[in-house]
């Protein structure tokens, strides 16, 4: 006998590709150097993951923003 169950539930996101503005970017990348700030917590109030905004934060930079 399987202890496997018969049906299994999968919850997926709604896949959504938004376009951020340089402006918005570099606004998103400030407030997680404010002191006391979280990457993931900034993350999760923009709704985006901690790694976009690792990159953004390397691509700024290396612009020299």
């Amino acid at each position: 006998m399987s202890t496997l169950p018969d049906r299994v539930e999968m919850r997926v996101r709604p896949e959504r590709r938004r376009r951020w503005s340089s402006a918005a970017k570099l606004a998103i990348v400030r407030e997680t150097l404010v002191p006391g700030s979280v990457a993931q917590v900034v993350a999760d109030w923009h709704g985006i993951g901690t790694g976009l905004i690792y990159t953004w934060r390397k691509q700024m930079l290396r612009t020299g923003f």
